[in-house]
């Protein structure tokens, strides 16, 4: 009696074939990672303590502003250790939940109080 070589051998190669097709194509082309939405712009009115108040839209990294005159800036945020900052080359917003500093270039800074609508 003849021992079964072939068809053993045959066997093992096709098992070989079976899970290399089953492997992860390294070649396929790899899907772009998709982005989160950009969170839709917030708005909040300041009222400061100079009497001015403010009209603050925030952006996804931009704030901007209306000034009580109706002058406008849009200023960029910055790294805040906490709460928030953003600043252009003239004005300067920070602030942490309803309270907010407001600065214009060479002015003292005044001191700002979210307001409800």
């Amino acid at each position: 009696m003849r021992p079964m070589r072939r068809p053993l051998a045959l066997s093992g190669l096709a098992a070989t074939l079976l899970l290399a097709g089953c492997a992860a194509n390294p070649e396929a082309p790899a899907r772009p990672a998709s982005r989160a939405p950009s969170p839709a712009p917030e708005e909040t009115r300041y009222a400061c303590d100079d009497g001015s108040f403010l009209q603050v839209t925030f952006g996804d990294e931009t704030a901007h502003v209306v000034m009580a005159d109706g002058e406008t800036a849009t200023l960029v945020q910055r790294p805040a250790a906490s709460g928030i900052w953003y600043a252009s080359d003239r004005y300067d917003l920070r602030g942490k939940g309803d309270v907010a500093s407001w600065s214009e270039q060479g002015r003292p800074a005044a001191s700002c109080l979210a307001t409800r609508r």
